[in-house]
């Protein structure tokens, strides 16, 4: 194969693999609970579904709503990842589980703010 063709090939392959690794890292889709039947079958379905899900969500948010991790390792990151993405998702719904729960005024907005960050990038 030419260059060109090796190079195209294997950046098509990318992003699959790139599903891949989320999936398995993040979902858990390779420790299903049942061995037996379909059951892994059905694991992985549920996982790339879920997967599909929460890129879905992530990506129907508006523009300002969609934060991308700011890590010392990785200043000029700009794209976000999966991990950006499912952190987003954990910090909208303890966002509004906390604001529910919690009294107004009793802790302060920075804190709940940094409480709700390491949260979300933590579980």
């Amino acid at each position: 194969m030419p260059p060109g063709e090796i190079v195209g090939a294997y950046a098509g392959r990318w992003s699959i693999e790139d599903t891949f690794r989320a999936t398995k890292q993040s979902i858990g889709i390779h420790h299903p609970q049942s061995w037996r039947g379909q059951g892994p079958e059905r694991a992985s379905m549920l996982g790339f579904a879920l997967y599909s899900l929460v890129w879905w969500w992530f990506l129907g948010l508006r523009s300002r709503e969609r934060m991308v991790a700011n890590e010392p390792w990785y200043p000029d990151k700009t794209n976000p990842s999966f991990i950006d993405a499912l952190a987003a998702l954990r910090r909208h719904f303890w966002g509004e589980r906390i604001s529910a729960t919690s009294a107004h005024g009793a802790i302060s907005d920075e804190i709940i703010e940094a409480m709700m960050d390491a949260l979300a990038r933590a579980a």
